[in-house]
């Protein structure tokens, strides 16, 4: 079971999202630890942040989406890019929903700027 990584995945490639990337679809990674790529390249981290509860008739699990840049506009600009993507989204039969939260500013002189989402994934047979 993949719990909606692949159906997200395939909607984090969406050319309104690789298109603002620095490496196009090859900047989006399922890692809880970017790859390093360097504070000025824009890309996305994104992995599982939540269990999944086996007891309700439908499966429900949530991601944390990072949209990473040099700077604190172009990083939301993705995440937005992002939202827009996922929101209120049915893809195979998996529904999405995302919630932008505030920017995190670089951690130190080798990092970049985050936008995190918290996307909540629903569905049967994730």
């Amino acid at each position: 079971m993949s719990y909606g990584r692949e159906e997200l995945h395939q909607l984090l490639t969406n050319p309104a999202i690789t298109a603002m990337l620095t490496n196009g679809a090859d900047s989006v990674w399922y890692d809880y630890v970017v790859p390093d790529t360097g504070k000025n390249d824009s890309v996305i981290n994104y992995y599982r942040v939540a269990g999944v509860d086996l007891s309700l008739s439908y499966l429900q699990t949530s991601y944390s989406v990072n949209c990473r840049a040099a700077d604190m506009a172009t990083a939301e600009e993705i995440a937005k890019a992002v939202k827009n993507v996922l929101s209120r989204r049915y893809n195979k039969a998996v529904y999405f929903s995302a919630t932008l939260l505030p920017v995190l500013p670089p951690a130190d002189v080798t990092d970049g700027y985050n936008a995190p989402i918290d996307v909540i994934v629903r569905g049967r047979n994730l």
